[in-house]
Formats: structure tokens, sequence, C-alpha cells
């Protein structure tokens, strides 16, 4: 009779296809660029409370995340949003990596849409939309 192995189990946090690298490319001139690695292009289309993460590549040091909503036709500024759970990371802090999950909509909420951009030293930042669907 084989013995049953009794292994626990360890719980694994699968991100799917919300996983960013940053990275920083340079064009024809020499001018530094952030580029966003991950599924198309950094732009994100998913539900509440799905994980996100983004982290530094090789010529990263670190980076900066500012989140707006996404401003309508004919609107000069867009207001300053959070799309993720918990609080913002401090203005003046760079980070190494950042997961955190989408917020959910409200009850009867419309589909939220808002811009992000990745601040990199040095570099023209990179600035994808994140769209959150509806239960």
């Amino acid at each position: 009779m084989a013995a049953k192995k009794s292994a626990a189990k360890k719980k694994v946090r699968v991100l799917a296809h919300f996983d960013y690298l940053i990275n920083i490319v340079k064009d024809s001139a020499g001018k530094k660029y952030v580029q966003i690695v991950g599924k198309n292009g950094g732009t994100i289309r998913g539900k509440g409370g799905e994980w996100v993460r983004f982290s530094c590549g090789r010529d990263v040091q670190g980076f900066k995340i500012v989140c707006t909503v996404l401003p309508d036709n004919g609107q000069d500024t867009a207001e300053e949003a959070w799309p993720f759970d918990g609080d913002k990371p401090e203005a003046r802090k760079w980070l190494s990596t950042f997961s955190r999950k989408l917020i959910n909509p409200a009850k009867g909420a419309p589909l939220l849409i808002f811009k992000y951009t990745i601040l990199v030293d040095n570099a023209e930042p990179a600035d994808p939309p994140i769209i959150i669907d509806k239960w």
C-alpha cells in the first residue's frame, strides 16, 4: 500500500496577462522612451479585482506611476484618479515593483476609463489606458 504524501500546497498568485516589464528603448537619434512590455503594449482591460504588476527591466532603476481619469473630448485637463486598491505610492518614491488589484466599479456605474503614466528618469513617459469593465 502506497503511503499518502501530505504536501502543503503553496499559494501562488497568478497575474494572468496583466504582468508588465518596464524597459527603456532608444530611437535612431538616441532619445530614450519608456517601453511597457507585456500584453497589448500596456493597455489594460480587465474586471475589478484583477491583479496588475509592473517590474523594472534591466536598464530601469526605478519608476513612478501616475493615474488620471481619461479626459472627455473638449476637456482641457485630466483629473487625477487612482484605479487600484489601496493608497497611491508616495510621489517622491521610485518603485522597483508595483502590484495591486484594479478597483471594483460601484454597482450600476458605467465602464471606468483611466490613463496611467509610467515615468522613468531621463526618458519620455509611456501613457496607455486602463479600462475596467463591470462584473
